[in-house]
């Protein structure tokens, strides 16, 4: 698949998404910096009624980074001749299997969990508490982020 026709797919997939949402009144939208996740918060912003909700970016939203690894292609098993550092030498990345594992400058899954529940507590909870103390009924947060680091989000919630 070419990269014209991945961002027509997203286009679309975040227009769907954005309209499947646009009777549920949002409060604030928090997004991940990165294109993919922000462009999917600007649609759903894009369809909710005036006053649209307010959009924030937070770093503690983006993707797990690989470090050294990102953008490079992975291999499912380390070659067993070599060591980790090898590998990395040669541009060859084996897939982690064990969460505290990761790349040369990049995150561990347990890393991502860290983050993940920091960004419960200083991206969602502050709406939470702010409807408690206003004795709201509840608070729409939305987020657009990555997979692994919703996957870490959801113990937390």
């Amino acid at each position: 698949m070419g990269w014209m026709e991945r961002r027509t797919i997203v286009r679309e997939r975040n227009t769907s998404l954005g309209a499947s949402l646009s009777q549920t009144r949002l409060d604030v939208i928090h997004a991940s910096p990165l294109k993919r996740a922000f462009s999917t918060a600007e649609a759903i912003q894009t369809y909710q009624a005036e006053p649209k909700p307010l959009l924030h970016a937070s770093l503690l939203l983006r993707e797990q980074t690989r470090g050294v690894a990102e953008g490079h292609p992975w291999l499912t098993e380390p070659i067993p001749a070599l060591s980790l550092e090898e590998h990395y030498a040669k541009g060859l990345y084996p897939i982690h299997h064990e969460r505290w594992q990761k790349f040369p400058g990049g995150e561990s899954l347990d890393d991502l969990a860290q983050r993940a529940q920091r960004a419960i507590e200083e991206v969602v909870m502050p709406h939470i508490w702010e409807a408690i103390q206003g004795k709201k009924t509840g608070a729409h947060v939305a987020i657009a982020s990555h997979g692994l680091l919703i996957a870490e989000m959801i113990p937390h919630c």
